[in-house]
């Protein structure tokens, strides 16, 4: 999918698009080891390595800000490997007359000396939160650069407030703070969770923009108390289960969706976005029984969880971002359907292949023709297997 603005310069897809088909950076991580940097007019301090800059600003009209970055004496990265730079590219995409606003925002935060403590955790730094009932959230801190950074990217959100209580004694909590007095930035650079944050933030400030009211932060708030609730069970992805509960539109239960995939990710939009995903049950139930008769006769049957998959995630969001509930149940439908026949055929494979291990052992205790025998035997396990992996493979692109 392209992810190159159209004739007006404005991207036709959304921020969660542009950001599933930027390239992974090469240079994650500080090095000495590369010399070809790039960095933008006004803004030396920003370093892009070449697979970053093909696959973002050199493809606009705004690569006459490109130069050729000075040689850098000391271990660089790539700016451009930050999840923020690249949210904050995704949404310079969006606007009619796209401009390098936000980016230069961010590399002068850099440039005067902010970091996160997840980052670089020497010196000091003020700590921020949210609260709830006018108390302080537990467990969640803020560090002033990623304040300023949510600032930049989401102007109507300055909701945070300095955190002027004492960290838990002993507290490693992986969504609270760290560096000196214990504490970790919740908004760190590694943390899973980053991505489902900045995306709930993104959802509840469109929100306020278009309402013309203050941002609801209840949505964000439940979100981190359900995270502090703990980890769900994991995700079982196309493993089909009988006897489980899951997550489901009534209308629709092609969709199931498992307690971690509904909590980690589906929940978030639902929250913001409800049109679509609230129609998603917040409490999980039985799903009605779907079954496919494999040839042979051996019924499949079992439901699995449908939005563990990057493809089915970008799906759901698409549709939630456009408000279109048919696309979403569509799309579903024709996975779901996909997925029982090739768990069906799958069947018939891996039984004729447990045959072919009777017939194996039956030809080692024959007389005669015993390596004729394991010849057509191995031949026909080879063209079971290789079938196999390609029904494999064919629903890995359905996946």
């Amino acid at each position: 999918m392209p992810i190159m603005p159209d004739s007006s310069g404005r991207s036709t897809l959304s921020v969660s698009e542009i950001l599933d088909e930027l390239p992974a950076c090469p240079w994650l991580h500080r090095t000495r080891d590369h010399n070809e940097w790039y960095t933008l007019d006004d803004c030396p301090s920003l370093n892009i390595c070449p697979v970053c800059l093909d696959a973002t600003i050199s493809r606009t009209s705004l690569r006459n800000s490109i130069k050729r970055a000075s040689r850098r004496d000391k271990k660089t990265r790539c700016d451009f490997s930050s999840p923020w730079i690249r949210r904050a590219w995704a949404i310079t995409l969006q606007h009619p007359s796209p401009s390098l606003d936000l980016v230069h925002q961010l590399a002068k935060l850099k440039a005067e000396g902010h970091s996160c403590p997840g980052d670089d955790t020497t010196g000091d730094t003020e700590w921020f939160t949210l609260t709830d009932n006018a108390l302080p959230i537990p467990l969640f801190d803020v560090c002033l650069c990623d304040v300023l950074r949510i600032e930049v990217l989401f102007p109507t959100l300055r909701v945070f407030s300095r955190n002027r209580t004492a960290p838990p004694p002993g507290s490693n909590n992986s969504n609270s703070s760290s560096g000196t007095d214990g504490r970790r930035c919740s908004f760190r650079a590694d943390s899973k969770r980053l991505p489902h944050y900045l995306d709930l933030l993104a959802l509840i400030a469109a929100t306020a923009e278009s309402s013309r009211r203050p941002p609801d932060m209840q949505p964000f708030i439940d979100r981190l108390s359900r995270d502090r609730r703990g980890a769900l069970a994991p995700c079982t992805r196309d493993d089909l289960v009988l006897d489980q509960t899951w997550h489901f539109a009534g209308e629709l239960p092609a969709l199931t969706v498992c307690g971690a995939c509904f909590h980690g990710f589906a929940l978030a939009l639902a929250d913001a976005s409800p049109g679509v995903a609230g129609r998603v049950a917040r409490t999980p139930r039985r799903a009605p029984d779907e079954a496919r008769r494999a040839a042979g006769g051996e019924l499949v049957r079992g439901s699995s969880c449908q939005l563990y998959s990057p493809r089915m995630r970008r799906v759901f969001r698409r549709a939630c971002e456009r408000g279109d509930w048919e696309y979403l149940a569509r799309k579903a439908r024709e996975r779901k359907a996909v997925e029982l026949e090739s768990q069906a055929s799958a069947v018939v494979l891996m039984r004729a292949l447990a045959e072919l291990d009777g017939k194996d052992g039956r030809a080692a205790g024959a007389r005669g023709g015993v390596d004729r025998a394991r010849g057509t035997v191995e031949r026909e396990r080879e063209r079971l297997e290789a079938e196999l992996g390609g029904l494999i493979a064919d629903w890995r692109k359905w996946e």
